[in-house]
């Protein structure tokens, strides 16, 4: 099988984009070898216009160069940032129902890394507010996301994380457990730097306080704001 041609390889250094898969370039790569076999005999023709013919064979050079650096740009564009960020986050809870009240509010700061086109990491902080001023809790934890595709209009993640959750109201009157979470949430690119997210995540912990654990549904929004320069 034949090289890509020097004009490909000008075109996918420009670019700095490479296929999205070794099957696909092998596909396209067969076809330009083709395409570009039959214009080499048609070239030995006294019948065909040199000329004319050269120029078809360095349009076929190119247009197959551009099509390999199309498919890389597809693959690489489902990745919106590839470095740090910082995402602020509101939402509400819906409390156990051990809780006095059935909602509270929630509010979070993380900082997270693109690791590779699936996983992202991110460790942060999470204040909720439960039962008005009777029952407060802060945590800080890390958790992992996992994107099923990196689609900038939808790309789907489940997350799942561990934390270290102090809840109550005074400083006599409050307990500190390790929180276990997971849920389902998307991004969706809104600027090169910024993207949209939002999730739902169950939150369990034990209750060093009372009987029993306790469990809360919380649903949040916020941007993903990208640290890349």
């Amino acid at each position: 099988m034949r090289a890509p041609s020097q004009g490909q390889g000008e075109i996918l250094r420009e670019t700095g984009n490479a296929p999205f898969s070794q099957e696909a370039e092998k596909a396209l790569t067969q076809k330009w070898c083709a395409c570009n076999s039959y214009l080499q005999m048609q070239a030995s023709s006294s019948t065909v216009h040199y000329p004319l013919l050269k120029a078809l064979m360095r349009i076929s050079s190119l247009a197959a160069a551009a099509l390999f650096g199309l498919t890389g740009t597809a693959a690489l564009a489902q990745v919106a940032n590839t470095g740090w960020y910082v995402a602020p986050t509101v939402g509400v809870v819906l409390n156990d129902s051990s809780r006095t009240k059935n909602t509270g509010g929630a509010a979070g700061l993380v900082v997270g890394k693109v690791l590779n086109e699936k996983w992202n990491v991110e460790v942060g902080g999470q204040y909720l507010r439960l039962d008005g001023k009777n029952d407060e809790q802060g945590n800080i934890g890390v958790d992992g996301l996992y994107f099923f595709n990196r689609n900038p209009d939808f790309a789907p993640y489940a997350i799942a994380g561990l934390a270290y959750a102090r809840e109550g109201y005074s400083d006599s009157n409050n307990n500190n457990n390790l929180m276990a979470r997971a849920g389902l949430g998307f991004t969706k690119q809104l600027t090169k730097t910024v993207d949209f997210r939002t999730d739902a995540r169950y939150q369990w912990h034990d209750n060093k306080a009372g009987s029993g654990s306790l469990g809360d549904w919380v649903f949040t929004v916020g941007l993903n704001i990208s640290l890349d320069k």
